[in-house]
């Protein structure tokens, strides 16, 4: 994740070659990759609290009847 800070100071400076733009893009794309991922595990996790949470409410009122 973090392999790609080396190549900012050439970016900045004009001097990255095409290579290791490809390789700084390739990172780029991964990482976008990951934290949408990542995004959506964690919406993922919140539904299914949220679904936890419906059922204990629902068992309790069942177990009141």
């Amino acid at each position: 994740m973090w392999s790609y800070l080396w190549s900012w100071p050439y970016v900045l400076s004009g001097q990255m070659d095409e290579a290791h733009m490809e390789e700084f893009d390739l990172v780029a794309e991964k990482q976008a990759t990951i934290e949408k991922e990542l995004m959506e595990l964690k919406q993922d996790l919140d539904l299914k609290k949220d679904v936890g949470e419906i059922i204990v409410v629902l068992e309790s009122i069942r177990a009141k009847f």
